[in-house]
């Protein structure tokens, strides 16, 4: 993802990388020179993707339900190793909107608090399986689950 002239990398594939990189300075080979911002080589995302939200940085470690939030200028670790309720397995990427972010895998979604401190909001079971990630078009929350599609307004 890209914010600010910041390239965001990661990937949890045979290994774990994350990397900040200045865009306006990458040139050719870029190993080991300041273009590389920061570097924070633990609890990569496999499948997911990671959300940046407010200057933060959150993604899931592999695909289970394990989530960090980072300091989106210098990789300074704001929490690590939060556990989502009842995630054990998960394919589908996090959305943000406003202040909350919406995990959802297999028959659970879970809401957690944007900010600095972890904390879940809502634990949320339904009678459906979840692979495709959480869309939010104003203030609705749609689920695409493997036998139905949910629609969850605001009131």
């Amino acid at each position: 993802m890209y914010a600010d002239g910041i390239l965001y990398l990661m990937s949890g594939f045979r290994g774990n990388a994350v990397k900040a990189i200045d865009l306006a300075k990458a040139k050719g080979d870029i190993t080991g020179t300041a273009t590389i911002l920061w570097e924070y080589n633990q609890d990569a995302p496999y499948t997911p993707s990671p959300i940046l939200m407010d200057g933060k940085l959150y993604f899931l470690k592999g695909n289970s339900g394990i989530m960090t939030c980072l300091n989106a200028k210098d990789g300074k670790v704001i929490y690590s190793n939060q556990k989502l309720d009842g995630i054990t397995n998960i394919f589908s990427s996090p959305t943000g909107n406003k202040d909350k972010i919406y995990v959802a895998a297999t028959n659970i979604v879970n809401v957690v608090k944007a900010g600095p401190e972890f904390s879940i909001l809502a634990k949320n079971t339904l009678d459906d399986t979840f692979e495709a990630s959480p869309i939010i078009v104003g203030d609705d929350l749609f689920l695409r689950g493997a036998k139905y599609l949910y629609c969850i307004s605001e009131k």
